[in-house]
């Protein structure tokens, strides 16, 4: 399972689609700093969360491994995402997954 992820209204997708790639660029940006500074991220981490070095490294570890260089998660995260939500929320019937997820910003933002 995905440890984060972004919502963005459809209706925010149609009307401002630069503030939703300025996002997505943004947190493409943090990914790459944080997989390429370890020790400056877990320093920050323990900053921010008030959390000792074990805490802190041991969370990094963990976050490191979701954190894919295209931003983009497997079909089966997200598939488990909607089955939680869709029992949580007593959805009944199928949804598909283009319903759930929207990767051309990733894929834009990633792009080289």
């Amino acid at each position: 399972m995905p440890l984060s992820g972004v919502g963005v209204r459809d209706e925010t997708i149609q009307k401002n689609p630069g503030q939703v790639l300025g996002l997505v660029r943004a947190i493409h940006r943090a990914v790459v700093f944080a997989k390429a500074n370890p020790e400056a991220t877990i320093q920050a981490f323990m900053e921010w969360t008030r959390v000792d070095w074990e805490l802190a490294t041991k969370s990094y570890e963990l976050g490191t491994k979701s954190w894919p260089d295209n931003l983009i998660i497997s079909d089966a995260a997200i598939k488990a995402v909607v089955d939680q939500a869709q029992t949580e929320l007593k959805i009944r019937g199928p949804i598909p997954l283009e319903k759930a997820r929207d990767w051309s910003f990733a894929e834009k933002v990633t792009k080289k």
